[in-house]
């Protein structure tokens, strides 16, 4: 890389960021137009310009060409120290021709000319001259610097058009398409912007007074420090939306979408939330003061609380609806306790599989329906089948019983869907269970402990079971057919003197009969 090369690319890349442009956009300002990956190989000192460029970098420059050739042949002053505008902020006189002619003519020459980008940056609107640019295709123009009082602008794409310190009041851009557009730094008054698309858009440090953005999309879009005061933001999608260190005074929100948005270190005052949702908002360090949360707008006791905003107007204007809420909550809460006290104390423990499974199955005298109960690492869920009829766990499996899943617990999320009954269904289970294991867990703990007194070994394994005495604990087995190197954990005590505690107690009437066989043919 020459050093010439290299002074070239410094000068190209600082000239293309004042003037806010692309790679790919800037490369069109020159005629013929010069290819992105071209911009990027002159930036990087890989590549130089063309000689009949040269002359347009000077202009950009406010060089003559022969100055434009003195500083890089032999510089005498820095880059830094030159005077770099932004260049673009002076409109092209033959685009500004084109939209003059209305919007046909204008639509027509952007679509037999889709490489030009319209520079159309500074120019002032004014109504009665040039103030109806309804339908306008103005996708990617330079609009930089625009001017406009009481404009008509609907319908208009200005998707990834450049407005950065537009200043606009008055008018109307009702369903526009500002779609990855750049509005840093606009200053917007009076103005209508109903059911416009800002998705993906720049609006930093934007300035908005006195205008309505009802149903207005900004997902996505890039808010940081923007001013919105005594603006209408009824049903406005901001879902995913930046609007860290934003500032929203007297701003109407009702029904607005600011789910996953962020309001990070947000200034919010003399808002109205009726009806707004904020599932997994950001609200970090947000100041929040007179959050209004009536029906009715701008009315009732605000709070200060956004957090609980919600919660608080449920409580107010429904308490109905309130109590049947913590109602439903609190019978969630008793799910998952009766969820996990069934998997963890009375489910089998799959060692191979890693996992434990309590089903109502064979040999419970238990009346319909079914109930399953699986946990595996941070993962649980509950499933009930009301049309069980009594056949054992594989006839199970094998029907097309309607299973229907009323809880789900992915580390700390806990998804519920359920009606009272099942409730009554678990409980029923748990009491039932807790009464049948009692028994059964000690006469099988028993059997075991005479066991290994036989064998004189505090381990007994053979092709149906194993028994472990480690320490205070007895462990028991069952090792299903046909499942190689499985061993599934029915029971599992503590003997502290002469108390037992249970642990885990999954056994039923055939590990009973096969360990009172074990017994007999070691004491025969």
């Amino acid at each position: 890389m020459t050093s010439r090369s290299y002074l070239l690319g410094e000068l190209i890349k600082r000239i293309r960021t004042t003037n806010n442009l692309t790679q790919g956009n800037f490369g069109k300002l020159f005629d013929p137009s010069v290819t992105q990956s071209a911009i990027a190989r002159w930036e990087k000192g890989e590549l130089t310009p063309d000689m009949m460029h040269f002359p347009k970098i000077a202009s950009l420059l406010n060089l003559s060409f022969e100055e434009f050739i003195d500083f890089i042949e032999q510089p005498t002053s820095k880059i830094e120290d030159l005077d770099i505008e932004n260049k673009t902020l002076k409109y092209n006189k033959r685009h500004l021709s084109m939209l003059e002619k209305g919007v046909r003519t204008w639509n027509n020459w952007r679509e037999k000319n889709p490489d030009v980008i319209p520079q159309l940056s500074g120019i002032y609107l004014v109504a009665g001259k040039l103030d109806n640019l309804d339908g306008y295709n103005l996708q990617g123009a330079n609009l930089a610097g625009l001017r406009g009082n009481f404009i008509q602008m609907k319908q208009a794409n200005l998707a990834e058009a450049n407005l950065e310190k537009a200043q606009l009041e008055g008018g109307s851009f009702c369903g526009s398409n500002f779609s990855g557009a750049n509005l840093s730094k606009v200053k917007i008054k009076d103005a209508r912007f109903d059911r416009a698309i800002f998705k993906e858009t720049n609006l930093s440090e934007a300035n908005i007074l006195y205008s309505d953005f009802k149903e207005v999309t900004f997902e996505k879009a890039c808010m940081k420090k923007v001013i919105f005061s005594r603006v209408n933001l009824s049903g406005a999608n901001l879902k995913q939306a930046n609007l860290e260190s934003a500032q929203l005074t007297n701003i109407q929100l009702r029904e607005a979408n600011l789910n996953q948005a962020s309001f990070k270190k947000a200034i919010l005052s003399q808002c109205s939330i009726y009806g707004s949702t904020f599932i997994q908002t950001n609200i970090d360090d947000i100041k929040t003061e007179d959050i209004f949360i009536s029906p009715n707008g701008f009315e009732g006791i605000p709070v200060n609380n956004l957090a609980l905003a919600q919660y608080t107007c449920l409580q107010r204007y429904d308490p109905l609806l309130t109590q049947k809420f913590v109602s439903y909550y609190n019978l969630e809460t008793e799910i998952v306790k009766y969820s996990k006290l069934l998997v963890n104390k009375y489910g089998d423990y799959r060692y191979k599989g890693k996992f434990s499974l309590f089903a109502t199955h064979q040999g419970l005298n238990i009346i319909p329906p079914f109930v399953v109960v699986f946990k595996e690492k941070n993962y649980l869920y509950t499933e009930i089948v009301p049309d069980y009829d009594g056949a054992d766990s594989e006839k199970v499996n094998r029907l097309s019983h309607s299973h229907r899943k009323i809880l789900e617990i992915k580390d700390d999320l806990v998804e519920s869907s359920f009606i009272f009954e099942d409730f009554d269904i678990l409980k029923r289970t748990f009491d039932y269970i807790q009464t049948e294991q009692k028994d059964k867990f000690e006469q099988a703990i028993s059997i075991a402990q005479k066991i290994l007194y036989s064998t004189k070994k505090n381990k007994f394994a053979n092709q149906n079971c194993t028994i472990e005495g480690i320490n205070d604990e007895i462990i028991i087995c069952e090792i299903p057919h046909g499942f190689e190197g499985e061993r599934i954990e029915i029971a599992k005590g503590n003997i502290a003197g002469n108390q037992l505690e249970m642990i885990r107690s999954s056994v039923y009437d055939n590990h009973l009969v096969n360990l009172q066989n074990i017994l007999l043919n070691l004491v025969m």
